[in-house]
């Protein structure tokens, strides 16, 4: 499947904690971003400040200021908000 998306400016808070998705904490807030899918691959162009973490059975993810790793189900790199991943299953 392929896609594009663009977002304005937002901030929110992503909170849970559950047995299918483990736990996650993450302070969300983006200035404008624009994305772009096909296939298993999604790239992203933007200016965030997303800082939290996840922890569960389908991955872990980091970030700080927008920039951070996610390694799991999905494998992706971004740094202030513009990055990439890589959908594995």
């Amino acid at each position: 499947m392929s896609g594009f998306e663009a977002k304005g400016p937002s901030a929110g808070m992503d909170v849970g904690l559950t047995l299918e998705s483990g736990a996650r904490a993450m302070a969300k807030a983006e200035l404008a971003s624009t994305s772009v899918s096909a296939g298993p691959v999604k790239a992203t162009v933007g200016l965030s400040a997303d800082t939290g973490v996840g922890v569960g059975p389908s991955g872990v993810e980091a970030k700080v200021l927008g920039t951070g790793f996610t390694i799991g189900r999905e494998v992706g790199l971004s740094v202030l908000g513009t990055g990439f991943k890589f959908k594995l299953w």
